[in-house]
């Protein structure tokens, strides 16, 4: 079973046995299971390497933001850096939303062009949803967190 997680926790399950549906022949059934299953980890190691990401580049920021109070910079200075991280953080939430959507996709229409169960294509859209939704919590979390750190240097 995959699964999201974000700081070692489940954020949405993204996986199920798929193997056992049958349609068509046994052949095809075990085909589209393994490739909605195979399609359904691609999300799941997208939306990780996303929150890897996020998670990297607000460290950074904060961390350049914590230098600059830290150092006596002016206030424009730690906005500018806060926002540069904010920038960066939306570039890398949206480009791997995009990356799932397209995914799921490229996954749905070889499922379609299987004549895969239509429950199978209800998974990948709902691995694909629920990884979106995933990235979107973490990009929230992250800005949130940018927008904390500029607060305080700049209330400090």
């Amino acid at each position: 079973m995959m699964s999201l997680s974000f700081r070692g926790r489940a954020l949405a399950p993204l996986g199920a046995v798929l193997l056992g549906l049958m349609v068509g022949t046994p052949a095809q059934a075990s085909d589209a299971g393994e490739i909605a299953q195979a399609c359904i980890e691609r999300i799941g190691d997208r939306v990780e390497r996303a929150s890897e990401q996020i998670r990297t580049v607000r460290t950074r920021t904060i961390g350049v933001i914590r230098e600059l109070d830290d150092a006596g910079a002016p206030d424009a200075a730690i906005i500018h850096a806060g926002q540069e991280g904010k920038d960066a953080i939306n570039r890398r939430a949206s480009d791997a939303m995009q990356d799932v959507t397209r995914i799921a996709r490229r996954c749905i229409e070889e499922l379609e062009s299987i004549e895969a169960p239509p429950a199978l294509i209800r998974r990948v859209h709902r691995a694909a949803h629920g990884g979106r939704m995933a990235i979107r919590m973490m990009r929230n979390r992250a800005l949130m967190q940018v927008n904390g750190a500029v607060r305080h240097a700049l209330d400090g």
